[in-house]
């Protein structure tokens, strides 16, 4: 897709992928904080059927590298700046605002990652983004996700929560 795609929700789920997770490390979930976010780990997803609906996400799910998370991370930036809209262009403004999920997934036998982001005013104040996929329906720019193509290193679609 070459434009980003408004997505309008009515509400809130978050599902849960992992007990909990430590800054800067692997723990026994798998769940790994990263500067930008965290990478959750991709054998919790099969746990969580409600995430991965919501997403239409589908399976064998993996768990993305340090390498590939900052890659699909510079990518859908890269992307923000050439999409012509104010959203857009506000999100990259205020990128570092944003904590971010890499979540892999499969399609077709190629990997995918589901690159998940909140803004700064719900991370600060709940720590479930850490540990579970979050599902935010609605909510304007404050959510949005992309999805990326591993093999081709493409961004082929930016969503953005609508407001209600």
């Amino acid at each position: 897709m070459n434009q980003i795609r408004a997505s309008y929700v009515l509400m809130l789920l978050v599902v849960s992928v992992a007990p909990a997770c430590s800054e800067g490390g692997d723990v026994s979930n798998g769940a790994l904080l990263i500067d930008s976010g965290v990478i959750l780990d991709g054998g919790q997803l099969d746990q969580s059927s409600l995430s991965a609906q919501a997403f239409d996400l589908s399976g064998p799910y993996w768990t993305p590298t340090v390498e590939q998370a900052s890659l699909a991370d510079r990518t859908v930036l890269d992307r923000l700046r050439q999409v012509n809209s104010a959203q857009s262009r506000q999100i990259a403004d205020t990128i570092g605002d944003y904590k971010r999920q890499y979540v892999g997934y499969t399609v077709g036998g190629q990997q995918w990652m589901l690159v998940n982001a909140v803004c700064r005013s719900y991370w600060e104040k709940n720590e479930s983004w850490k540990s579970a996929v979050v599902v935010m329906l609605d909510g304007g720019i404050c959510y949005f996700r992309a999805r990326f193509e591993l093999a081709t290193s493409m961004v082929y679609s930016v969503e953005v929560n609508g407001d209600a």
